[in-house]
C-alpha cells in the first residue's frame, strides 16, 4: 500500500513538473509591457482589472483613464536582479470638454552583456533595452 501511495505522489510530481515546463515555453510579444508598474499592482498579483482611479494602471488597463478624475502624476523605478532596471511614469490631466488625457512612458534596461567571438575571445560588451511611449 505504501508503495502505491509513494508511486502516486511521484507521478503527480513528475506530471506537475512537465506541465510547468510546457507552460514556460509559451512566448509573448513585448513582454516588458507586462512589468508591474506600481507596488499596489504587484501586491494584487497583477489582477488589476477592477482598480479604478489609479494612473499607475494605465499600461495594464487603458480603460482606467475614464475613471481618473483629478490630475495625477505617477512614477515607479524597479531594480530587478543583476543589472536589470525598469521604470514607468504617467501623467493624467483633464483636457476640457474632450475628456481626460494621459501620457505614459515605460522602459526596461537589460544591462550589459559580454560580446565574444565564436572561439570565446571577449571583444567588448553590448546592452539591450525597451521603450514604450503612449498618448
Amino acid at each position: 500500500m505504501l508503495k502505491r501511495i509513494l508511486g502516486f505522489i511521484v507521478s503527480v510530481f513528475i506530471a506537475s513538473c512537465c506541465a510547468s515546463g510546457v507552460a514556460a515555453q509559451q512566448a509573448s510579444i513585448f513582454p516588458f509591457l507586462r512589468t508591474l508598474s506600481s507596488g499596489r499592482t504587484a501586491a494584487l498579483g497583477g489582477a488589476t482589472v477592477a482598480l479604478v482611479g489609479d494612473a499607475a494602471n494605465l499600461v495594464m488597463n487603458p480603460a482606467v483613464l475614464g475613471t481618473v478624475d483629478t490630475v495625477e502624476v505617477h512614477g515607479t523605478f524597479i531594480k530587478h536582479v543583476l543589472d536589470i532596471n525598469a521604470g514607468f511614469a504617467s501623467y493624467v490631466t483633464d483636457i476640457g470638454e474632450h475628456g481626460t488625457g494621459a501620457v505614459t512612458i515605460g522602459y526596461m534596461d537589460y544591462g550589459q552583456f559580454t560580446r565574444s567571438t565564436i572561439d570565446g575571445s571577449k571583444i567588448g560588451t553590448f546592452g539591450g533595452n525597451d521603450l514604450s511611449i503612449g498618448f
